[in-house]
């Protein structure tokens, strides 16, 4: 593990994102490795307030879904392209999943390096004015970080508020169907995704009833 863990770190310089393979795929086994994983990389924090610090992740109903989540606006289905906590001031570094079961029909999560992104590159990602929504402490940001070490994208959080955030959300949608790159989660998978540099998104998991993962993030 140790090997695989300095070739994927390796990668994620390169690509903004690497995957490995536990040597066991048992829950607790990869809850351990997810942990080891993000204490390697930085400080793992919860991503809920008073929410453990590995969450458990299944395919679920919007009427079932925690309230602000992707699902409860989504549901089952395609997900859109997004940074995970674009509502905190400054989003984590690093994501660490791991596989704990999956099936043929299992959701893959599809990965864009957002510095290959004309959109997010462009003079609108970095003038575009959102609302980020978080309850009491909502602020105002753009996609890009003002000193550009960051992207921040996530329409189930971010509203936009003139024109030229409107036209970016739509070119985002538009420039990301070409995107291929992904992760087809299978038991004993761990990915690790660079979130200041990577959008990701879940594609349809409607016919997905066994997709279970293990998600911490990860400060800097």
């Amino acid at each position: 593990m140790h090997e695989q863990l300095e070739s994927a770190e390796e990668k994620l310089i390169t690509n903004g994102w690497a995957v490995l393979t536990a040597p066991s795929s048992t829950v607790d086994t990869l809850q351990d490795l997810v942990v080891g994983i993000a204490r390697q990389l930085g400080s793992p924090r919860a991503s809920r307030k008073g929410g453990d610090l590995v969450d458990h992740l299944r395919p679920t109903s919007a009427n079932a879904a925690k309230p602000r989540s992707l699902s409860a606006l989504y549901g089952t289905g395609l997900f859109p392209w997004h940074t995970d906590g674009a509502h905190w001031s400054v989003p984590p570094r690093y994501l660490v999943l791991a596989c704990a079961q999956a099936s043929a029909n299992t959701a893959a999560t599809i990965i864009w390096d957002a510095r290959q992104s004309l959109a997010l590159n462009s003079q609108a990602a970095r003038q575009a004015n959102f609302r980020v929504c978080n309850g009491a402490h909502s602020f105002y940001a753009t996609a890009t970080s003002p000193l550009q070490s960051y992207y921040r994208y996530d329409p189930g959080c971010m509203s936009p508020l003139d024109s030229t955030a409107q036209y970016l959300q739509g070119a985002i949608e538009d420039e990301g169907t070409s995107v291929s790159d992904q992760i087809a989660w299978a038991p004993g998978l761990i990915a690790i995704i660079d979130n200041w540099r990577c959008l990701h998104r879940r594609t349809n998991a409607e016919q997905d009833s066994a997709r279970y993962l293990l998600r911490t993030t990860v400060m800097e």
